[in-house]
């Protein structure tokens, strides 16, 4: 801990508070700014898609709303605490408080309705207005400097006291320094923002764009939450934030998984076979407690989706069907007789905790890959690049 004449001789480790002119919310500044540029670039974008002119300026104007209130909505549903004794705290958005993933959902969600008000492509618009979302959000980042927010972890190490490296977070009486979490996630944006642009007439496919998007941020976030001190959380060990972004980035990686399979039918039976072997053997070693359940199967579960939940969409019309859906789906029955012969002599008060976990399992599996192969069919459309 330092006092409070070392951390102002630190310079821009200390942020300077979070008003401009003592007037104008630095947050809401770079917020503005960052939807700004995200419309030049999506309307540089606009006719390369082929989308009818002033698309994007169109869909603004469904989109901007829609994801204000999505990222608010979103911070305030996963930390209700902070409001519950002033409920009009949530109207002052400009003081912080807005969660990018409740932007991404609500943008969405506005997003379709819009396309579907138009008859335009879903993807398309999508891929036209990523790239200016990823610098958005960038840009976006330096608000939490301003409000001393979105740090991480203290930094206990002298030589890597510095900004921005870290910055300096008030703690009693002084100041401690913080990883600078708020300026890893804007370098690692940056960075992509501007792969995206480079590769972006390369992509051939509808979708590409958003997969890219996907991948990318999505891994980024989810290491950079694991060191934040801030995270909204879902009970007192899940991070929303670093869930969503490992199901992104799984996701952007399965549509890729799928175009490989789709192109090479021999191996189809023999993916499913063994996602069905992963999925067995975690049920096997299903924990019979509530409490150990979320951790140990979310990763397994992970995994098993990959290897057959991605797959079985697309064999449900392949010529290997008649053997594949088979050997995904009849593992059920075979986990359900193993972990009654497990617990029911032993832990009979397991036995239905546990045949409930492997059904919902094996129902997030068959859905997931019918939903996988629903989106892998729409992203193998091209797309008319001008």
């Amino acid at each position: 801990m330092i006092s409070q004449a070392e951390a102002i001789a630190a310079g821009w480790a200390l942020s300077p508070g979070r008003l401009l002119f003592h007037v104008i919310p630095w947050y809401s500044l770079l917020i503005g700014t960052g939807i700004l540029l995200a419309l030049v670039v999506a309307g540089s974008e606009e006719k390369r898609h082929g989308l009818p002119k002033d698309t994007v300026v169109d869909a603004a104007l469904w989109l901007i709303p829609a994801g204000i209130l999505g990222a608010r909505f979103y911070y305030v549903a996963f930390s209700w605490d902070q409001f519950a004794q002033d409920p009009w705290r949530i109207l002052r958005i400009w003081e912080g408080g807005l969660a990018i993933y409740g932007a991404v959902l609500g943008g969405l969600c506005a997003l379709i309705l819009f396309c579907r008000s138009r008859k335009l492509s879903v993807l398309d618009l999508t891929d036209t207005v990523i790239p200016g979302l990823l610098l958005a959000q960038a840009i976006g980042r330096w608000g939490n400097y301003f409000n001393r927010e979105a740090f991480g972890i203290p930094i206990l190490s002298p030589a890597l006291q510095f900004f921005p490296m870290g910055v300096l977070i008030p703690s009693g009486s002084g100041y401690v320094w913080h990883t600078a979490t708020f300026f890893y996630e804007f370098v690692w944006n940056i960075c992509g923002f501007c792969l995206l642009m480079l590769i972006r007439k390369k992509l051939h496919h509808r979708g590409d764009m958003s997969l890219g998007y996907m991948l990318i941020y999505g891994s980024g976030r989810m290491v950079v939450e694991g060191l934040r001190t801030d995270s909204l959380m879902a009970g007192s060990t899940l991070r929303i934030s670093q869930l969503l972004s490992l199901l992104l980035a799984c996701a952007a990686l399965a549509v890729p998984l799928i175009r490989i399979v789709r192109r090479w039918q021999g191996v189809s039976w023999i993916a499913a076979a063994v996602g069905a072997a992963v999925s067995l053997g975690m049920s096997l070693f299903l924990p019979p407690t509530r409490n150990a359940f979320p951790g140990f199967s979310l990763s397994l579960g992970l995994l098993s989706m990959m290897m057959a939940g991605c797959c079985a969409g697309y064999l449900l019309h392949s010529p290997q069907s008649h053997l594949s859906v088979l050997t995904v789906t009849t593992w059920l029955p075979i986990t359900w007789g193993i972990q009654i012969l497990m617990h029911v002599l032993h832990t009979p008060s397991s036995t239905i905790h546990s045949l409930i976990c492997t059904t919902l399992l094996a129902g997030w599996m068959v859905c997931s890959g019918g939903l996988l192969h629903f989106i892998s069919s729409s992203f193998d459309k091209e797309v008319p690049c001008l």
